[in-house]
């Protein structure tokens, strides 16, 4: 039998609290957005979803799996992407305020992943 380290849950209290800190910060973001009447093209939309899915994937998915590996090499690719992919989100967004929050998950996780001289750097 495995380990619960090895095994993906996404019901573990850490992917629960990832999902549902990103899934409030993105309701946030989108009410906002349609109470700011801002025209907002297809292909932004499209954009916006996109990366928004392969952020909360990435975050419980791939931390996962980045964890199992006991690299730090890999795991600070982990959050090079996720920071790429948060960017993104806050840039089409057009604004830091509402989507900032879907960075607090990645702190915890730094602490997790990395030895703290570079936790520091990632948070």
């Amino acid at each position: 039998m495995k380990p619960d380290r090895d095994r993906f849950n996404l019901f573990s209290s850490g992917n629960v609290a990832f999902v549902l800190v990103v899934c409030a910060s993105y309701a946030s973001a989108t009410a906002a957005l349609i109470y700011s009447r801002r025209r907002i093209a297809a292909w932004e939309i499209i954009v916006l979803i996109t990366v928004a899915i392969l952020y909360l994937v990435l975050g419980t998915y791939g931390f996962a799996m980045f964890r199992r590996s006991e690299s730090w090499l890999w795991s600070l690719a982990y959050f090079v992407m996720q920071l790429v992919l948060a960017g993104i989100l806050i840039l089409l967004r057009g604004s830091a305020g509402e989507l900032s929050l879907i960075l607090w998950p990645l702190a915890g996780q730094s602490a997790l992943l990395l030895p703290t001289v570079l936790t520091i750097p990632v948070c």
